[in-house]
């Protein structure tokens, strides 16, 4: 009797066995992929855009007060306007965080060595860091720029991949304009620096 009942259980046990993978596969077919979440200590690509922003607004701040060439000054103050223009936009980008979040350690020790400068040689090291410093946005917001068919962390794009990708395709031509005007003021400054010769 035993013997029976157990038999008569067994297909049943063994079609729970062989199913239950199959039935996780089904539940997770057609539910939408969620924006991807960086790895613990990782920086995200939004919280990477919305790092250079806050750093240049807070060395055009200081360049806006300690610049002595004219060009230098109007140039700070356009940084100041247009970077927190620019910092709105990530901030309302989903997965952006909430929290504030200051320069990291590359971008502090070039702070502190600019602010140890001061007059013509804080312009000029001033300037040059803005070439470099847009040079390196501009490559890093074209290459977000084109998300929308490839997700940051895979084949296919999350709403939050095609959100900053539509940001940061906003922010490249105003990236460029500010490299072509920090290169003009530099070629500026470095004839000022060069001392005419007469015969």
């Amino acid at each position: 009797m035993k013997y029976r009942i157990i038999q008569s259980f067994l297909p049943a046990l063994a079609f729970c066995i062989f199913a239950m993978p199959l039935l996780g596969q089904v539940g997770n077919e057609g539910q939408p992929k969620t924006p991807s979440i960086p790895p613990a200590g990782a920086v995200s690509p939004v919280e990477r855009a919305i790092e250079m922003n806050v750093t240049e607004i807070n060395l055009a701040k200081e360049a806006e007060t300690r610049a002595q060439n004219a060009h230098v000054k109007a140039f700070a103050q356009m940084m100041i306007l247009d970077h927190t223009e620019a910092l709105a936009k990530l901030r309302m980008v989903y997965g952006a965080p909430a929290e504030e979040v200051k320069p990291n350690t590359e971008h502090q020790k070039t702070a502190d060595r600019l602010l140890k400068l001061s007059g013509p040689d804080f312009d000029r090291e001033y300037i040059g860091e803005m070439v470099t410093s847009h040079q390196v946005a501009l490559t890093f917001f074209e290459q977000q720029s084109r998300q929308t068919t490839q997700g940051l962390t895979g084949a296919n794009p999350t709403i939050n991949d095609r959100e900053f990708a539509k940001v940061a395709a906003d922010l490249v031509p105003v990236v460029r304009m500010h490299l072509e005007e920090a290169k003009k003021i530099q070629t500026e400054l470095g004839r000022l620096a060069t001392p005419s010769r007469t015969n």
